[in-house]
């Protein structure tokens, strides 16, 4: 697999979405979202790569200074300033097209957070995750931070174990995907991972219960258990005895610290 295959995948994408946001999970993404504004500040100057049509600006936005939307998709940034032109219009946003594994001269130290959610998982090797993390690491000024929520390897294995104890198939994998593999990122200079939080009681429930319960019939993500789930999820997952509970997501805070 390519990443110019992954590229072209998501142009397509863009050119043909016909509602926001790239995940299908609505549920999960609201409460990623959720999760992310909860550590932007007032002051923040942000940067938010894999931006795609700017789902979630308008949340962000009404927290931080100013945000810039990155992307190489034209099609996804085409969409974003056509959604957010009132946020474009008042200096709160920009979106600009760009490849996060090259180096943009113009953005070096420039932020105090850097936001990634589900990019990451979209270049095909470990070791290119990796140097977008060094170019992240370059585009915030120092002592800033990364916030970084992405498909967890050791996450998606610890549920897909328990789905098979249950009987259940094992979580879709995208071909586009490389999950997240959190070994690389406690080895990651000038990061240090000063927090991090799963998404585990929305998974559990979301990825366990309710596919048990309405046995045989496919799961639908627009569910009552789901919402219940993310409503819970939202309010709880921060605290001490739930952050670490096994999630297809995590979200990992980073800090620079050089």
């Amino acid at each position: 697999m390519q990443t110019l295959d992954v590229k072209s995948y998501w142009d397509t994408f863009w050119e043909n979405r016909a509602i926001p946001g790239s995940q299908n999970d609505r549920l999960f993404q609201e409460l990623s979202i959720q999760a992310i504004i909860r550590l932007l500040k007032p002051d923040d100057i942000a940067l938010n790569v894999g931006c795609g049509d700017g789902y979630g600006f308008d949340e962000y936005c009404s927290i931080v200074k100013k945000i810039t939307g990155m992307d190489y998709s034209v099609e996804a940034i085409d969409k974003a300033n056509e959604i957010h032109s009132d946020l474009i219009d008042v200096g709160k946003a920009e979106f600009i097209v760009g490849n996060l594994l090259e180096i943009q001269p113009e953005l070096l130290e420039k932020f105090d957070v850097v936001i990634s959610e589900r990019c990451l998982c979209n270049l095909d090797t470990e070791e290119k995750q990796k140097n977008a993390l060094l170019i992240i690491a370059k585009y915030l000024k120092p002592k800033g931070l990364a916030l970084i929520c992405e498909p967890s390897l050791q996450g998606y294995d610890a549920i897909d174990k328990i789905r098979q104890r249950l009987e259940l198939e094992p979580i879709k994998r995208h071909w586009h995907n490389v999950l997240l593999n959190e070994d690389m990122l406690t080895e990651l200079e000038p990061f240090i991972i000063q927090e991090r939080y799963t998404f585990g009681v929305y998974t559990l429930l979301s990825r366990l219960f309710y596919p048990l319960y309405i046995h045989p019939q496919e799961p639908q993500f627009d569910n009552d258990i789901n919402k219940i789930a993310s409503i819970l999820c939202r309010e709880i997952m921060t605290e001490p005895q739930y952050k670490n509970i096994p999630s297809q997501h995590t979200l990992y805070i980073l800090r620079r610290v050089d």
